[in-house]
Parts: C-alpha cells; structure tokens; sequence
C-alpha cells in the first residue's frame, strides 16, 4: 500500500467526495438506487470510503500510539463501509447494513480519536484538520456541501502533501504522510 504516494491518494480521495457531493446534488436514492445516478452515488460513495481508509492508514506513525492505533482502526473501519456499501446498494445484500452502521459508528469514534491525537503531537497539529473537517463533513452528510467540504479538505492535504509542506511531507519520520 505504501508504493501508492500519499498525495495521489489523498488528492484521488478528495476528487471523490467532490464527485460525490456534485452528484448529491441531483438527489439520488443510496439505500434502494434503481437510477444510474443513485448506482453512480452508490458508486462513488464505496470509492471515497476505500481511499478514506486508505488515507487514514497513512497516519499511523509506526508507534504503538493513539494516534497509530486510531488511524488503523479509523481505516479498518472504512474500508468495512466501503465494502458494506457496496454490497448492501448495489448487490442489495440487505444485512450488511448493520455493518455499514456499524463501521460508520466505529469509524467515526476512531477519527475523533485521530484528530485529537494528532491536534495534541507537536509537529503533527496541522494533520489534525483533513480527520477534523472530515467527521464535520460527515455531520453535513446529508447536504451535498459535506461532501464538497470533505474533499476540497483532502484535496488540499494531498497538495500541500506534494509541494513538501511540513507536517504534511513525508520528510520527518514520524511526523509526515507518506
């Protein structure tokens, strides 16, 4: 997984959301989609889920920490709502809804978590705000602009990522994204 840059995960992960929240705008139906927008919402939604949790396991830092551990099951967690997702609107396997619940819930409590962790690390503060903006783009879910606001937050991190920024670079062992 550490082959794939961060920056191009986490610019693709934001592109997603983006994609996501323009789509939302035609009000598509996730849970029963019979449209090829809802199945492109359903779609989309796996997507950005899977690279979240691809995202997420970058800020482990390698040390048995709050942070490493939360990132972990933070990515865990979305890689489960993907795969939930996906399974449940699309394939229409309806008892993987309560999974999808589930790993919303864990998920959730994990990147709080997170960005906490990381909002209290000195040299890794900044790397709080994309796991921060992203829970409140959750609250937003129901909007389009949750989603708008999630990716341009993970588009930007995938940015600064590229151009070398601190804490953003994977310069620092420990301390960046790589």
């Amino acid at each position: 997984m550490r082959s794939i840059p961060f920056a191009v995960l986490a610019i693709l992960n934001g592109a997603l959301w983006l994609a996501l929240g323009l789509v939302a705008f035609g009000d598509p139906t996730y849970w029963s989609p019979s449209s090829p927008l809802d199945f492109a919402a359903v779609g989309l939604f796996s997507a950005a889920a899977l690279t979240l949790g691809l995202c997420l396991w970058r800020f482990d830092d390698g040390r048995l920490s709050a942070t490493s551990i939360a990132a972990r099951i933070g990515a865990i967690s979305a890689i489960v709502v993907s795969a939930a997702n996906f399974a449940e609107d699309w394939l229409r396997i309806s008892p993987f809804g309560v999974l999808w619940v589930a790993g919303v819930f864990v998920g959730t409590g994990a990147m709080l978590v997170l960005g906490i962790a990381l909002a209290w690390t000195p040299r890794r503060r900044a790397l709080a705000v994309p796991v921060l903006v992203t829970i409140l783009g959750f609250f937003l879910g129901s909007t389009p602009y949750g989603r708008l606001l999630i990716g341009i937050a993970w588009i930007v991190t995938g940015a600064l990522n590229l151009a070398r920024v601190r804490p953003f670079s994977g310069e620092e062992v420990g301390v960046g994204l790589r």
